[in-house]
């Protein structure tokens, strides 16, 4: 569970470059590479060996007429007191699965945008392959409001995926396999100074699984960025809920997992 909600924190962070990117796009042919490090740690765990997750991300975007196509995947690995530790596959260093997506933004005036985007996430990981995923497409539709000169940023992302399994149950965990969901999402990023900016972001997600149960989640994250030029860096702190806990509160504090990170972004 950690390490989900550690891809979680930063994905965060990289969805702030991948944004910027795409509001700044014109009619023009334009093409972009973003590469991103991170690193990230869970620091209410009590082993005495503290375990880092990894991740060298690779984006890539070409836009035209409103219209940006985009793929992404990434190299992680984890490290337990400095030293690389292989995976349950007995693997050091493995690819991510990899997302390809096409977004255009339909509609645009000085402070509010609105742009719709499908995706598919191609299972080329061992991890996904074990679950036996063959792929999962979502839609989502992003509406962005900027106020105060631009320096009041809102978000809202609502989406909706699906998932193609081969299993009813999971050959990892034994657990009835996922096969849709939805999810709303909210981030408000102000710039408070030279290159500086704060961010905080919540969200819901309705889980369904193929015996047509359902789980709900909420989590929230906080996140500090400094850019300059084409390069940024940003630490991260994110929280996530339990399946079983039926309270929601609008900022959920995780006594069991607080996930803190780092990344670095450049784009070239």
């Amino acid at each position: 569970m950690a390490f989900s909600l550690a891809l979680g924190s930063a994905a965060f962070a990289q969805s702030l470059v991948e944004e910027e990117l795409r509001l700044n796009k014109g009619e023009e042919f334009d093409m972009d590479l973003s590469l991103g490090y991170s690193v990230l740690t869970d620091m209410a765990e009590t082993e005495s060996q503290k375990i880092y997750y990894n991740s060298l991300s690779f984006d890539f975007d070409a836009s035209y007429n409103h219209w940006v196509g985009h793929l992404s995947t990434s190299v992680d690995y984890k490290a337990v007191d400095g030293e690389v530790q292989a995976d349950r596959n007995d693997v050091d260093f493995y690819f991510q699965d990899v997302e390809v997506g096409l977004s255009k933004t339909v509609w645009k005036d000085s402070r509010n945008s609105l742009t719709p985007s499908v995706s598919f996430l191609a299972p080329l990981s061992q991890s996904s392959r074990n679950l036996g995923i063959k792929g999962v497409f979502e839609g989502a539709v992003f509406y962005v409001s900027r106020f105060y000169d631009q320096r009041l940023t809102l978000s809202n992302q609502l989406s909706g995926f699906g998932i193609i399994n081969t299993y009813y149950y999971s050959p990892v965990d034994e657990e009835v396999s996922q096969n849709a969901g939805y999810s709303y999402s909210l981030r408000a990023s102000i710039r408070i100074g030279k290159g500086w900016s704060f961010g905080l972001g919540g969200g819901t997600r309705l889980s369904q699984y193929v015996d047509n149960t359902t789980t709900f989640r909420f989590s929230n994250s906080a996140l500090l960025r400094y850019s300059h030029g084409d390069y940024s860096i940003s630490g991260f702190w994110k929280n996530g809920s339990y399946i079983d806990q039926t309270n929601l509160d609008l900022w959920y504090v995780d006594q069991y997992r607080q996930i803190v990170g780092v990344s670095l972004n450049v784009v070239l």
